[in-house]
């Protein structure tokens, strides 16, 4: 919205010019008013910036073991096998686990895992692939997880630090497992970011 204001003073006597100057400190104030107000209800307009929660994203492989045909849940969410907020996780999800935070709550250790995850223990793993059953890890999925005939990928953190040759994709080893058989499965939170809105000083 523009505003535009005329103000026209006739002074016939001096002895107005104390009006005058009052009326003047007025006419300032008033529109100095109008331009506050205004950049007031353009910033009240728009939206305040938000952040993201700067948490790590966390996952986990479960205490428990299930065949392949478990993982992805009735809905392929994972229902039933990760616990609430956490859905079955694709490798690529995963691949480096130092950007993430593992959940020694509801995650299985070992001896020595600390914080962190525990090594040498597969877990079922989604592969990014289509629907196969291919006997090769990173194909095989178990039909996307709905068939005990057939074979799946599994992965497990390396124990081999000083041959990286023997590391099958980054700090991950693959193997194949058949379908029926039970393994323990990599789970994935869900979303982590959190919007927080600076508040706004003036409205």
């Amino acid at each position: 919205m523009n505003w535009r204001i005329s103000l026209r003073i006739h002074i016939q006597r001096r002895s107005d010019l104390a009006m005058l100057l009052t009326l003047a400190i007025i006419a300032i104030i008033f529109l100095g008013y109008l331009v506050f107000a205004q950049e007031s209800a353009a910033a009240s307009s728009q939206p305040a910036p938000a952040v993201a929660s700067t948490r790590m994203r966390q996952y986990y492989l479960t205490k428990d073991s299930f065949k392949g045909t478990k993982p992805s849940g009735s809905n392929g969410s994972g229902a039933g096998v990760c616990a609430n907020g956490y859905h079955f996780a694709s490798l690529w999800e995963i691949l480096d686990p130092s950007n993430l935070k593992y959940d020694t709550v509801l995650g299985d250790d070992l001896l020595d895992s600390g914080e962190g995850p525990p090594s040498y223990t597969l877990g079922w793993v989604r592969t990014g692939s289509s629907s196969n059953n291919i006997p090769k890890p990173g194909r095989a999925n178990c039909s996307n997880w709905e068939y005990e005939s057939g074979f799946g990928t599994v992965v497990s953190l390396t124990t081999n630090w000083t041959d990286s040759s023997n590391r099958d994709i980054f700090v991950w080893d693959a193997a194949l497992h058949t379908c029926s058989e039970e393994v323990q499965v990599w789970c994935m939170e869900d979303y982590y970011w959190m919007k927080i809105y600076y508040p706004l000083i003036m409205r």
